[in-house]
């Protein structure tokens, strides 16, 4: 099984699209894992965490809670490389289709990370 999956990886990473789509992925966790490092020591006590909420106190969460959001992000990174690595040898479009959705998860999320801190700052 072993083998079977580091040939799987191999044979991704020579499509541009996924690799293109890996490596941006993996820069956009990178610094979103930076500015949650070093935004962190400065929030308030509670942020707008929830946006789906209205105005008021149900919308603020603990600051620890914004980990959360780059650990969602590379789980659903790993999920998605992986089955991308499963599926690339039956179906090449839906490989590339989950690398691609992965990395708009990944934009989706700095994106949400930067709205949470302009909202503070």
């Amino acid at each position: 099984m072993q083998k079977y999956m580091k040939d799987n990886f191999r044979l991704v990473l020579q499509d541009n699209l996924i690799r293109i789509c890996l490596y941006v992925s993996i820069s956009f966790i990178f610094i979103q894992t930076l500015l949650t490092v070093y935004f962190f020591p400065k929030l308030p006590p509670l942020i707008p965490f929830i946006n789906s909420r209205p105005w008021g106190q149900e919308r603020l969460a603990s600051p620890s809670l914004i980990f959360l959001i780059p650990g969602f992000f590379v789980a659903i990174f790993l999920i998605n490389n992986l089955m991308s690595a499963l599926f690339y040898k039956q179906n090449t479009l839906v490989s590339r289709m989950l690398s691609v959705t992965a990395l708009l998860f990944m934009l989706l999320g700095i994106l949400a990370f930067l709205q949470i801190i302009f909202l503070v700052f």
